[in-house]
């Protein structure tokens, strides 16, 4: 009786450590199952790049579990990831999204891909098998430092474009050119895969400062050099062109300075030669003034057209040239003769080409005073003045007398007295 009680315990402890065994056994084999369990990373990107690294970073894309895991990832010269092409595969412990490679070769394209796997895994010790890897991205290191003759330069210029270029840097792939007014906040972005590039809409007579940065295009990020910088001048028409003095045979002219330009070009023509298709006078003065004096013996006694444009020196040796800004010079007579006759002034005068008429003018008082008597059209030279501000003219009193030659275009009257001439002046002494 007592034997078959022990057999019947040993029997129960039997069963016992059975059931025991296989909840064990569950166990382990459903741990063995999650430590089998991948997650794949998202948003794998590139962040940063030097000459000879990348650094990329990724999302976890798993809900946190509390269990631990670990990253790997592999660069390789291949999309393939072939072992001959690997370039390096690393792990990373968790919570460390993000990780740099070093010594790599400056402007190359690189691929990388991460995987992740539960629990504590080396980069030599991990079955591909139990990975989901991302999608590989092509990463790029940064071109090699440019050499100390790497330049931007100006190859052309208008009055609202500029024209630049540099040499090629080797393993570049693009080339990002930044722009601005100089003082401004808002910056302009233009990449092109070229040496050169042209601005456009840009301001006339306007300093911009503008940048070049070569770069390596991996498709979703550009690993730049740092920008080489210059500040370049747009072309503009020259303003506020005009006569500052007129002589028989010269005229002085004046006009605001532009500031991008070398040098101006200037012509003189006759009136009639609106086109310039015969300049009397043409001259390229390389000068940052703004007033320059022409004379010619092909001027005299004749109403002339002048224009000017600025230009400046490219660094290819060519001239940028601005439009042309055009005026009428006035003419002055060669010759202006008065005298008194009885109680009349009478006044004669050589003809000026193109002259539409005349303006007579008298003052008791050189230099000042003078007051427009009389107007005659261009038929006549001569005329007879019989008062003057109310009084007979008299030998006992000087009189300054000046013939100014009027133009008209187009409802526009071009004057010469305007420009404070001498040559058309005539004193009339007292006796």
């Amino acid at each position: 009786m007592e034997r078959e009680k022990i057999t019947e315990r040993k029997g129960l402890w039997n069963v016992c450590f059975a059931l025991a065994f296989a909840v064990v056994l569950m166990i382990c084999c459903s741990v063995n199952a999650k430590a089998a369990v991948t997650k794949k990373p998202t948003n794998l990107h590139q962040v940063d790049a030097t000459e000879g690294s990348i650094r990329f970073a990724w999302d976890n894309g798993a809900t946190d579990s509390g269990d631990p895991y670990t990253y790997i990832y592999e660069v390789s010269k291949s999309k393939d990831f072939s072992p001959s092409r690997l370039v390096c595969n690393e792990s990373v412990n968790a919570g460390s999204e993000a990780n740099a490679y070093m010594n790599l070769s400056d402007g190359q394209d690189y691929y990388v891909r991460v995987g992740m796997i539960e629990g504590f895994v080396s980069s030599s010790n991990y079955k591909q098998s139990n990975l989901q890897w991302t999608n590989a991205v092509k990463m790029s290191t940064i071109p090699l430092q440019m050499s100390g003759s790497w330049q931007v330069k100006e190859i052309g210029a208008t009055e609202t474009s500029i024209k630049i270029s540099w040499p090629a840097v080797k393993k570049a792939n693009g080339y990002e050119i930044k722009y601005w007014e100089d003082g401004s906040l808002t910056t302009k972005t233009k990449c092109v895969k070229g040496t050169s590039v042209i601005l456009t809409k840009l301001k006339p007579d306007t300093l911009y400062q503008i940048s070049v940065s070569p770069y390596r295009d991996s498709g979703s990020y550009k690993a730049a050099r740092e920008a080489q910088k210059t500040a370049i001048y747009t072309l503009s028409k020259v303003s506020d062109f005009a006569v500052t003095y007129a002589g028989y045979n010269s005229f002085s002219f004046g006009w605001e300075r532009v500031f991008g330009a070398t040098g101006y070009d200037i012509q003189v023509t006759s009136y009639k030669d609106s086109n310039f298709k015969h300049p009397l006078y043409k001259k390229s003065v390389d000068l940052t003034d703004s007033t320059f004096m022409v004379s010619s013996s092909r001027f005299s006694g004749k109403f002339c057209l002048a224009r000017i444009r600025s230009y400046k020196k490219m660094s290819n040796g060519k001239l940028a040239k601005s439009g042309w800004t055009k005026i009428y010079c006035g003419g002055t007579s060669s010759h202006v003769d008065a005298k008194i006759s009885g109680k009349a002034l009478k006044i004669n005068w050589k003809k000026v080409d193109g002259a539409t008429g005349y303006n007579i003018y008298v003052s008791n008082n050189y230099g000042n005073g003078y007051k427009k008597v009389a107007t005659v059209n261009s038929k006549t030279t001569k005329c007879t003045l019989k008062k003057f501000n109310k009084k007979a003219f008299s030998t006992k009193k000087n009189y300054y007398v000046r013939v100014e030659p009027v133009h008209k275009e187009k409802k526009v009257t071009y004057r010469t007295f305007s420009y404070g001439i001498d040559s058309c002046d005539v004193t009339v002494w007292k006796k």
